[in-house]
C-alpha cells in the first residue's frame, strides 16, 4: 500500500489509484502523518491482513514524511508429507557456531525428498513439497562456507538446482522454529539498483501530479513459522549429485543442525516468494 501524507495538494491522482488496485491489488490513500493513531490504524490493518503475525510492522512517522510505501506478505500451506509431533525431540543439536549449540525441538521424518549436492558451491540443497504449488527449498552450507554460499545465490544457481534434483528416500531432521525480520528496503534497494526514488531525479508525478517528490521510506516485514504441519508466513552440472551412501543398503540423512537458507517458490509462477538465513531457530 501507498500512504500518502494528508495534504489537498499532496493527493493521489485517481488514475494511479485504479491502475495500483487492478495490476497490484494494493491501494493508496491519504493519512495525517502527525496523528499517532494513523501510525495504530495502518499496523492494525496489516495485523488482520496477516492473521496476526506481522505486528507493528511501523514506527512513528517524522515530520518531515510526505509518503509510504508499504509492503507485506503472508504465506501459509501444509505439508505434502506431514512430520509427525510425536516424532519431535527437543535436543542440544543445533550448532550456532563450532563452540556453541543450543537445544532446539528438532523435527524428524523419514521420506521421499528431492535433494542434491553442489560440491563448487558447498552445499546440501532440499526441496520439501506443499500440498498445492508451492515448494520449500532449504540450503544447508558446508559448515564455514555459509559467505561462500550467499555469494552463489544468484538465478542462474537456483535454475541449475532446479534441473538436477535427484528424489531420494531421505533421514531428515528439521528445526521447528518461527522467525521474524524487519527491513528499511531505502537502504536495501539502491544495492540492487532501485535508487532514484530516493532522491530528487525521481518522476513520481504520475501518483501525485506534483514534480520534485520522493519516497520517504519503505518499511518491509515478514514472519516464518515452520512446524509439524507445515509454514506459515506472515556451477558446472558435473558437480551436483547426492551425497554417497555409505553402503547399498543405508539412507541418505541430512541434519539441519546448524545456520542454513530457505526460500519459499511458488511453481506456477516461478516466483521466489521469500528468502530468509536461520541464524539461531530459538531466537524468535
Amino acid at each position: 500500500m501507498l500512504i500518502c501524507k494528508e495534504d489537498k495538494q499532496l493527493k493521489p491522482q485517481q488514475h494511479f489509484l485504479d491502475r495500483v488496485k487492478e495490476l497490484y491489488g494494493a491501494f493508496a490513500f491519504s493519512a495525517n502523518f502527525t496523528n499517532s493513531a494513523t501510525t495504530g490504524q495502518i499496523n492494525d490493518y496489516v495485523k488482520k491482513q496477516t492473521y496476526g503475525q506481522i505486528i507493528d510492522c511501523l514506527q512513528e512517522f517524522s515530520q518531515d514524511t510526505l509518503m509510504v510505501l508499504l509492503n507485506y506478505i503472508f504465506f501459509k500451506a501444509k505439508w505434502k508429507h506431514p512430520f509427525d509431533r510425536y516424532q519431535t525431540r527437543k535436543q542440544d543439536s543445533f550448532f550456532l557456531n563450532e563452540r556453541t549449540s543450543i537445544r532446539v525441538p528438532m523435527m524428524q521424518q523419514r521420506e521421499m525428498h528431492r535433494f542434491l549436492y553442489d560440491q563448487e558451491v558447498a552445499c546440501t540443497v532440499l526441496q520439501i513439497e506443499y500440498s498445492g504449488t508451492a515448494l520449500l527449498v532449504l540450503v544447508l552450507p558446508d559448515p564455514g562456507k555459509m559467505q561462500q554460499v550467499e555469494a552463489a545465490l544468484q538465478p542462474e544457481t537456483l535454475r541449475k538446482w532446479g534441473q538436477r534434483f535427484l528424489p531420494s528416500l531421505l533421514d531428515l531432521h528439521l528445526p521447528r522454529f518461527s522467525i521474524s525480520g524487519t527491513y528499511n528496503l531505502e537502504e536495501i534497494l539502491p544495492q540492487i539498483g532501485l535508487t532514484n526514488i530516493f532522491d530528487m531525479e525521481a518522476d513520481i508525478s504520475g501518483i501525485t501530479g506534483q514534480p520534485n517528490k520522493t519516497i520517504s521510506r519503505v518499511s518491509h516485514k515478514a514472519v516464518v513459522d515452520i512446524n509439524e504441519k507445515g509454514t506459515e508466513a506472515g556451477a558446472t552440472s558435473g558437480l551436483l549429485s547426492q551425497p554417497p551412501p555409505l553402503n547399498m543398503t543405508s539412507v541418505p540423512f541430512a541434519q539441519f543442525n546448524r545456520p542454513f537458507l530457505l526460500l519459499l517458490w511458488e511453481v506456477t509462477t516461478q516466483s521466489l516468494l521469500f528468502l530468509g538465513k536461520v541464524v539461531n531457530p530459538a531466537a524468535g
